[in-house]
């Protein structure tokens, strides 16, 4: 449930305001492509991971551990449900390169660049990030099978399973598991480090994705029709899905929170980087993560609003 939603609106607009210091400095060319990418590796392998440990520095609960499966199992099915979706939504797209960027972007959200801080925002005992690293499980285990296979040519598609499996992600969660299930107490000196490393994640986050949008033509962009209806498609009757699908079962409570939130992120950054690496329509994945990202300032708190009124 969320208490007080304009706090929240308040807090998720200094988000995107952080954001938009991240898109002046790198057009004011503080920051750079290569800055940018030495950044999403800090974040990546440094501070995320540390912020997915101290996360489990909780007060021992077996029902924390009951919600964390709980959110996993719904994550599998959200993934799920989005990859049938993606099918049945983008299959006229003709041109088969375009389509597995369509149907890629639809897929993965920005769940932890961008979802990880509004965890934080809207879960205010602390156990927002504790919920989102179960929920990344599936998220980083599917990104590395299907998604790694979606955007390869199906002359050379492969899966990555190694990566799927070992990845900052998984190992950090299972770090962070360990510590939490045998109440281990870690001493202070390193309790503290894990927490001011971790918590810079979050501005750097926001500052990445503000460079990554500095890049794209955005007057370009929104003249494409089909950016539009992706992003309604992505940011609005996603979520508002999974909210009528809670309220219709009358759920509450951390999980349907963590579904609704989840599913009415953008794009995942992934879909740029992956057009690249694979040779991919690179400038329409960028365009798809930046119009989405772009559109979310709006929808998110949107979004949040309608499900404070239909289930909190």
């Amino acid at each position: 449930m969320i208490q007080e939603i304009t706090p929240v609106a308040q807090k998720t607009a200094a988000l995107f305001l952080v954001m938009l210091c991240g898109i002046i400095a790198r057009r004011r060319h503080l920051i750079d492509e290569n800055s940018t990418t030495a950044m999403s590796r800090l974040l990546l392998y440094v501070t995320q991971p540390l912020l997915i440990i101290s996360s489990f520095e909780l007060e021992y609960k077996p029902s924390l551990i009951a919600t964390g499966l709980t959110v996993l199992a719904v994550s599998v099915g959200v993934h799920l449900a989005s990859t049938l979706l993606g099918r049945l939504l983008f299959f006229r797209i003709s041109d088969g390169e375009q389509r597995k960027i369509f149907r890629y972007a639809f897929i993965f959200a920005n769940c932890s660049f961008l979802g990880f801080p509004l965890l934080d925002i809207i879960f205010k005992s602390g156990e927002g990030i504790f919920y989102g690293s179960f929920w990344c499980i599936m998220f980083n285990f599917y990104n590395w099978t299907y998604g790694y296979s979606l955007m390869q040519s199906k002359q050379n598609s492969k899966i990555n399973w190694f990566k799927a499996f070992v990845n900052a992600g998984t190992v950090s969660t299972l770090i962070g598991i360990i510590i939490f299930s045998f109440r281990i107490r870690l001493p202070e000196v390193i309790s503290d480090t894990l927490e001011t490393v971790g918590d810079m994640t979050f501005p750097l986050s926001m500052i990445i994705i503000g460079s990554l949008l500095a890049d794209i033509d955005f007057k370009r962009a929104l003249k494409d029709i089909r950016l539009y209806i992706f992003a309604l498609l992505k940011l609005f009757v996603l979520p508002l899905a999974a909210i009528l699908i809670c309220a219709v079962l009358r759920l509450s409570g951390a999980v349907p929170l963590m579904a609704v939130i989840m599913c009415s992120m953008p794009s995942a950054t992934n879909t740029a980087i992956f057009a690249d690496a694979f040779g991919a329509d690179k400038s329409l994945a960028a365009e798809l993560v930046g119009v989405c990202t772009l559109f979310s300032v709006i929808t998110i708190p949107a979004i949040l609003w309608i499900y404070n009124i239909l289930i909190a």
